[in-house]
C-alpha cells in the first residue's frame, strides 16, 4: 500500500520531535549529574540557594548552566521549531511559541542573576571573558527579538488586521523576526560551548592535577557537542521540513512567509 506525502511527512517531523526532545533534555540532564559529582566538581558539587559561604556560593553557581540549558537547549530549542514540528491552528502556535520565548527568558534571566550575584559575593572580576561577552550580547537580543514578536503579534495583527500596508509591514517585520530569531539562537548555543570551555579552564587552574582525559573533561566536551547537534538538527528542521499549514494560517495572506 503506497504511503502519501502528507504521511511521511508527518512522520518524518515525529522523528525530528522525538530527536529533539531527546537532545534538549539530556543536556539539562546530564548539566545535574556534572554539578553532582564530586569526582568532577571537588568540594563544590550539587545545589545551594545560599551565598553566605564559599562552598554555598559555588554549589548557587551550578544553578547557572542547568538554568541556562533550560532557557536555550530546552525551551529556546522547542519554540523555535513549533511552527514546523506542530499542527495546531495559527494562533496556538503563536501562543505556544510565544510562551516558550516566554520561559526561556525567564530560565536566562534567572540564570544570569546568579552568576552577577556569584562574582558580586565573591569579589571576582566580571565581563572580562569571551563567553560573558557573548551571553550579556545573546540575552539583550533575545529579549529585543521577543519584543520586535510580541508587537507584530499582539499590536499589528490585532489592531490593524485589515490593513494592507499594515500587512506588508508585518511581512516585513516577521522577516527581520525569523532571521534574528534563528541567528541569535545559534549564539546562545556558542555561548553555551564558550562556558563549557571556561568551566574546563577553571578546573585546569583549580585542580591542575586531574587528567585531562578524566570524566570531568570528557563529560564537558560531550555537552559541548550534544550543542553541535542540537544547533545543527534545529537547522534542518526549519530548513529542510514543510511546515504544517492551517486554515487561518498567515502565510495564506502573505505570500513567502513560510521558510
Amino acid at each position: 500500500m503506497l504511503v502519501s506525502n502528507s504521511s511521511r511527512q508527518h512522520f518524518r517531523k515525529l522523528i525530528m520531535g522525538l530527536w529533539l526532545a531527546f537532545l534538549s533534555l539530556s543536556v539539562p540532564a546530564l548539566i545535574v549529574y556534572w554539578a553532582s559529582a564530586k569526582d568532577i566538581l571537588l568540594n563544590h558539587a550539587g545545589f545551594s540557594l545560599s551565598f553566605l559561604t564559599e562552598d554555598e556560593m559555588w554549589r548557587t553557581l551550578n544553578w547557572h548552566p542547568l538554568l541556562m540549558s533550560l532557557a536555550f537547549s530546552v525551551f529556546g530549542t522547542s519554540a523555535i521549531t513549533s511552527y514546523k514540528l506542530i499542527s495546531y491552528s495559527t494562533f496556538a502556535k503563536k501562543i505556544i511559541h510565544g510562551f516558550l520565548h516566554f520561559l526561556a527568558l525567564s530560565c536566562a534571566s534567572l540564570g544570569f542573576y546568579i552568576v552577577l550575584r556569584f562574582k558580586n559575593e565573591s569579589k571576582n572580576d566580571q565581563f572580562y571573558s569571551l563567553h560573558s561577552y557573548f551571553g550579556i550580547f545573546v540575552l539583550v537580543c533575545y529579549t529585543a527579538n521577543f519584543l520586535i514578536g510580541f508587537v507584530s503579534f499582539i499590536l499589528l495583527q490585532h489592531c490593524c488586521e485589515n490593513s494592507s500596508r499594515n500587512q506588508s509591514f508585518r511581512a516585513w517585520i516577521v522577516t527581520l523576526h525569523r532571521f534574528f530569531g534563528v541567528s541569535f539562537y545559534a549564539a546562545s548555543i556558542v555561548t553555551a560551548i564558550t562556558g563549557f570551555l571556561d568551566r574546563q579552564s577553571l578546573l585546569k587552574l583549580m585542580a591542575p592535577e586531574i587528567s585531562v582525559y578524566s570524566s570531568a573533561y570528557v563529560l564537558t566536551n560531550m555537552l559541548g557537542l550534544m550543542n553541535v547537534f542540537i544547533i545543527a538538527s534545529v537547522l534542518f528542521a526549519l530548513y529542510y521540513l514543510k511546515r504544517p499549514l492551517a486554515e487561518d494560517d498567515y502565510s495564506l495572506i502573505v505570500k513567502n512567509e513560510d521558510w
